[in-house]
């Protein structure tokens, strides 16, 4: 069998002459029927599941009808009913817009032709036609609108195009019921003879095969070529059957090397193998078939994977622990060879689909590979080499041959080394990328932690910067997605990755799929991949070896006795060689194990030990320690017994440091608590520069710790911090020291601001792993402290969800630990508030932010900076809900207080004066908001910096004002500048860029620049919704703008329907008095009277204008925006002199508010012209008409 993608478009016009034959000779199971022999091991018919297709449905019916239809069949036929009444799946796909295709599964003892002819008679009148055979494409799932890719199942010699693909065990099919589920973005089809029409179609749009079980090789069963004798397939067989001594046939070998020759470097074969016997088939006296012949390895490992192309042997060649029928069988998506086989199509569909298709677009008619630019190689290794590495040369040749990327190879190397921690897998793997950076300095090599989700995202970022990819900079990037997709381009070069200590399934793959409610971070898919590249995996873990890199990873056991020696005899002094007998003694205790050889060495050199006192000793430590540190590292290192030589010496270590070197001990539990990757010098606590010095060269001595270059930071083996977190529990020293690493995180960790972002962005990823063990630790206050500044630095990245988790618990501890109206209380008070409104949560971030200014009022004064900090944030809450007076009010007050108390440059003094700006613009006071915000700039640009978020903010709110004034020009300009400076300093997807982004799409469209506008608006619209939530008041502004626009366009009845809906959830999430929902409401009436739907437009209008003229005032922009378009509605609707009216009230009142010469002033001119002209009052019409072009010189 082979599956075959394709897009549902043909994407080239390659001639694949073997297609057909390979279809056919492709075996998914074991051969169930030859000519029109029956195979049976019963003499009646057991009642079994039968899935049959149902043809020429119109495409207008519904799986409910079809349904009640089958079953009114059945009701003709009583023999059907049981039949019918055991329906178990029903599916039903459109073939065209005319017909439509199910397929039916049920338990019948019914022979299938019986059934067939049962059903034919019943169905008298209907259009249904009826077969089992499943003869050419049938499409097998219902949900084709986001089908991405085909993927095309045919099935095995004389086998079912469905049956093939069932459950031994029930009526679920695989890939009609599991696969859609998992590749949502996949349509399925079941194919079986099809035409060559047909065929050559599906050749052409090829971008991978998955192979289970083909013979391609031959296989063995030599009782079918005397059960086929005489029968049409008897030379087929003759070719296709070898014993296990035999080369495969002159057929067979043809059919391989045209098969290779066409597919060779174009598309990716993945090919699935039996590696358990299957029953063959005998005949019986009764000319009955029966599954009773001696059972075989049907199809052998290398007949399966010799499919003649140069792919990735151990990625691509899988072997399955089941039968040759099981192989494409599956009882659950859940059971383990069906997870492999997903996995394989999602990589095949993410990966290769993509590159196939952009060659077929690239060179249409062939394919051919681009040439390579030149590109500058990269050299992001992390450590420097291990000048006394020795030993391992056999492993090391097998290493280099499988990874060393080549110019010549058209696939991804795969390649994994795995091993007990502690045999050497990194230091293996950094002597061979030294090795291959010296006899190729042109390849470039990178280096991935994955030992959590952080570190390997840390690294990816610290890839992308060396590739200067845009975007990488940014705090919310999508870092892993962006450094696979550049590596994945020829531009990027030879290159080979490495990913270090890839062990946990589940950060890997996520978990399992009996929890797919929250599928974990699925690291593995992030792997990049190119033709030019090769990947190397380090991991203890044998499963995801196999899962990385295929069936036959390197493994790396314990050094020879010989290299043991010599790596001892490299690394420990002379003087303490002691005889040979223990020196050998001490090798065999430490199972030769490299790990255990350094730090052992470092010990006795360090102590000045023999190796006969440091056997001795280590051979009278208490064994139930060992026991039980050894059944510790059982789950990460599988140690057969309870010496462990690695926990052992660790122990020792651990003892040793203790009474030599206090602080570098406590260094060592420090880091227990931290990040395992890239500890920050800075972050230790620090006891004078020598002191720290010689405890860090202690930890280093021991290997416990390796410095990173150039960095001036750490990582602790993930082994040593799990054997020293044992230690402590031993030592009942755990929850002393959990509280240790909370207080100095808490105490080290800095508020974060702008000019110390570098500093408590490194250090965050150690704050939240302390704040895991937090259960542990025995300090209230400092556990509310750091949960403080870590729910703040989210709130900064725009991670607001996280940031009210970590603010939430700050309260609850402070509270009890602290009192309700202590200042620290009060500040957590406050900055969850301030996160609330960020989320739009208005009411409970006013209540709060109420609660706290009393509090503040009472504990501080009222004119503490505290205090006026929640005047501040609870006027920005007045504002948000549209309640502008009180707004204005307050931050009135809170400017005058702080400059008093701050003075008037005062950063907080500047922010109260931006926020009363934006009160008087959207009061529609534009002049005097415009004044206030260029006099905020200013002084923001001087005290803060240009590129401060502050001084940002500033530059967006005055270019809104500037836009509201008709400036459009400037406030594109300034749009412009803020956006870029935001996506450098917060990144693309924070919240405030969004807003720029929005802003910037708002003045393209007054512009008259319809489709930049639109395709920035809905590129915003998009990242706000999935930022900040579908009801968020920013995305549903964007969604109010998405359609201005479309109404701007034309589109009105897409206009209308979007109007609707944002006008529904303003109305739920805001009130239907807010002054966004008056806006959607006015929108809304816009778009109806571009429809002529006037009746229903005035309505509106109307009602609009009403609330507004309360909520707003009377002379308010947006009110008098209501006057005109009600004003517009009625000139539709022929009423004249009312529509004169209002358009007049509305020319006097803009020449007031706004002023003579703006935009919506001459536009209110221009109204009352054409109402006059429509009334026949020529002469006051070109007199008005005069005044505009006057206006306009």
């Amino acid at each position: 069998m082979s599956g075959l993608f394709g897009n549902a478009a043909i994407l080239g016009q390659w001639v694949w002459s073997v297609f057909v034959a390979v279809a056919i000779i492709i075996t998914p199971a074991v051969f169930r029927s030859v000519s029109h022999r029956q195979v049976s091991t019963k003499k009646e018919r057991p009642e079994r599941h039968l899935t049959l297709r149902i043809d020429e449905v119109p495409s207008d019916t519904s799986r409910e009808v079809l349904e009640n239809d089958l079953r009114s069949i059945a009701k003709r036929d009583s023999g059907l009913q049981d039949a019918i009444n055991a329906l178990s799946q029903l599916t039903l796909v459109r073939r065209n817009k005319h017909i439509a295709c199910a397929t039916a599964s049920f338990r019948t003892s019914i022979p299938e032709d019986e059934l067939i002819e049962r059903l034919r008679r019943a169905s008298e009148g209907q259009p249904y036609k009826y077969d089992c055979k499943f003869y050419g494409i049938t499409p097998l799932y219902e949900d084709e609108t986001s089908a991405q890719v085909d993927i095309i199942t045919v099935p095995g010699l004389a086998s079912h195009a469905i049956g093939s693909w069932k459950s031994p065990s029930s009526s679920d099919i695989w890939l009609r019921d599991y696969l859609p589920v998992d590749l949502p973005n996949a349509l399925v089809h079941a194919r079986k003879k099809s035409t060559d029409k047909a065929n050559l179609e599906v050749s052409n749009a090829c971008c991978g095969l998955l192979f289970f079980g083909v013979p391609n090789l031959g296989l063995r069963n030599e009782q079918l070529q005397s059960i086929v004798e005489g029968q049409p397939n008897q030379n087929l067989i003759r070719d296709l059957v070898v014993d296990s001594d035999s080369e495969p046939s002159t057929f067979l070998k043809r059919i391989s090397n045209d098969f290779s020759d066409c597919c060779k470097g174009q598309y990716r074969v993945v090919s699935f193998y039996e590696t358990e016997l299957s029953p063959t088939v005998l005949m019986q006296p009764n000319g009955q078939l029966s599954k009773t012949g001696p059972k075989i390895l049907m199809v052998t490992e290398r007949s399966a994977t010799s499919t003649g192309l140069t792919a990735v042997p151990d990625e691509d060649n899988i072997g399955f622990d089941t039968d040759h029928s099981g192989l494409v069988k599956y009882d659950s998506r859940s059971q383990g060879m069906y997870p492999i086989v997903r996995e394989r199509l999602e990589t095949l569909i993410s990966e290769d689909v993509p590159r196939i298709t952009k060659r077929f677009q690239d060179t249409p008619g062939a394919l051919k590979k681009s040439e390579n630019p030149s590109h500058k190689p990269h050299w992001m290794v992390p450590f420097e080499r291990n000048e006394d590495f020795v030993g391992r040369e056999l492993l090391l040749q097998q290493l280099l041959e499988k990874i060393t990327p080549r110019a010549d190879q058209d696939h991804c190397r795969r390649t994994a080394i795995v091993g007990l921690g502690g045999v050497g897998k990194t230091q293996i793997a950094l002597e061979a990328v030294y090795r291959i950076h010296e006899t190729d300095p042109e390849c470039s090599i990178f280096w991935v932690p994955a030992v959590d989700t952080t570190s390997f995202e840390r690294a990816y970022r610290d890839i992308g910067r060396e590739l200067q990819i845009d975007g990488i900079k940014e705090d919310n990037a999508d870092v892993k997605s962006l450094v696979k997709a550049a590596l994945r381009h020829e531009g990027a070069g030879r290159w080979l990755f490495v990913v270090d200590n890839a062990d946990d399934l589940e950060l890997l793959y996520g978990k399992t799929a009996a929890d797919v409610s929250d599928p974990g971070p699925a690291l593995a898919r992030y792997v990049p991949f190119s033709p030019k590249g090769s990947i190397l995996f380090t991991t203890r873990n044998d499963i995801a070896a196999k899962r990385l890199a295929g069936k036959n990873p390197i493994r790396v056991g314990s050094m020879d006795t010989d290299e043991a020696r010599k790596l001892l005899e490299t690394n420990l002094d002379a003087r303490l060689m002691s005889d040979h007998e223990s020196t050998t003694l001490l090798l065999d205790q430490l199972a030769n194990l490299p790990l255990a050889i350094m730090q052992a060495s470092a010990y006795m050199n360090e102590t000045e030990k023999t190796t006969a006192e440091y056997l001795k000793m280590y051979q009278s430590n208490h064994e139930e320690m060992i026991y039980l540190l050894s059944r510790e590292f059982e789950d990460l290192g599988r140690y057969d017994n309870i010496k462990n030589p690695i926990a052992t010496t660790w122990l020792i270590s651990f003892r040793q440091i203790l009474h030599s070197n206090l602080l570098a001990a406590d260094y060592l539990r420090f880091m227990c608590f931290l990040a395992e990757q890239d500890i920050p010098q800075s972050l230790l606590p620090s006891k004078g520069e020598a002191r720290t010095a010689d405890a860090i060269a202690t930890l280093k001595a021991y290997s416990f710790i390796t410095e990173r270059e150039h960095s001036g930071s750490y990582d602790i083996h993930r082994l040593v911090q799990v054997s020293a977190r044992y230690w402590l529990k031993v030592r009942g020293e755990w929850n002393k020291w959990a509280t240790n690493a909370l207080q100095q995180l808490a105490e080290a960790f800095p508020f974060p601001e702008h000019n110390n972002r570098d500093v408590w962005v490194r250090y965050l990823p150690h704050a939240q792993f302390v704040l895991a063990f937090r259960d542990d630790a025995d300090d209230e206050k400092a556990e509310g402290d750091l949960l403080f500044k870590v729910g703040e630095s989210n709130h900064i990245l725009g991670k607001y969800q996280e940031a009210e988790y970590m603010h939430r618990q700050a309260l609850k501890l402070r509270k009890t630990v602290l009192g309700e109206k202590h200042p620290d209380t009060l500040a957590s008070m406050n900055n969850l508030a301030a996160v609330l409104r960020r989320e739009a949560k208005y009411e409970m971030a006013e209540q709060i932010h109420r609660q706290t200014l009393e509090l503040r009022k009472t504990v501080l004064g009222e004119k503490h900076p505290e205090t006026l900090d929640s005047m501040n944030n609870l006027a920005l809450v007045f504002g948000d809900q549209g309640n502008y007076e009180e707004a204005g009010q307050m931050l009135r007050q809170t400017v005058e207080l702080r400059e008093l108390a701050l003075g008037t440059k005062h950063p907080d003094t500047l922010w109260s004066m931006n926020n009363l700006a934006n009160v008087r613009n959207s009061e529609g006071k534009y002049e005097e908001a415009e004044q206030m915000h260029r006099q905020t700039l200013e002084l923001k640009e001087k005290a803060l910096g240009g590129d401060h978020p502050d001084t940002l903010a500033s530059m967006n709110n005055l270019a809104v004002t500037l836009d509201n004034q008709g400036k459009d020009q400037e406030a594109e300009r300034m749009h412009r500048q803020t956006l870029e400076l935001k996506e450098k300093v917060l990144g693309r997807e924070h919240p405030d860029t969004l807003a720029s982004m929005n802003n910037l799409a708002l003045v393209l469209r007054k512009l008259g620049r319809l489709e930049e506008s639109e395709k920035m608006q809905r590129k915003e619209w998009n990242l706000t919704e999935k930022v900040l939530g579908k009801e968020h008041p920013n995305t549903l502004a964007s969604m109010n703008n998405l359609a201005n626009l479309l109404l701007r366009q034309g589109k009105y009845e897409e206009a209308e329907q979007m109007h609707r809906k944002t006008l529904k959830l303003r109305e739920k999430e805001l009130g239907k008095k807010h002054p966004e929902t008056l806006t959607s409401m006015n929108n809304l009436a816009r778009t109806l009277n571009r429809q002529r739907k006037y009746e229903e437009a005035e309505q509106i209008h109307r009602r609009t204008l009403e609330l507004k003229e309360k909520v707003l005032s009377k002379d308010h922009p947006d009110t008098l925006a209501s006057m005109n378009n009600l004003a517009t509605v009625l000139d539709s609707r022929g009423k004249y002199e009312e529509a004169e009216q209002i358009y007049r009230q509305t020319l006097g009142l803009r020449q007031r508010v706004l002023g003579k010469d703006h935009p919506d002033t001459l536009d209110s001119m221009n109204n009352v012209v054409a109402v006059l002209d429509s009334q026949g009052k020529h002469e006051a019409a070109e007199q008005m008409h005069r005044q505009r072009r006057s206006k306009l010189r």
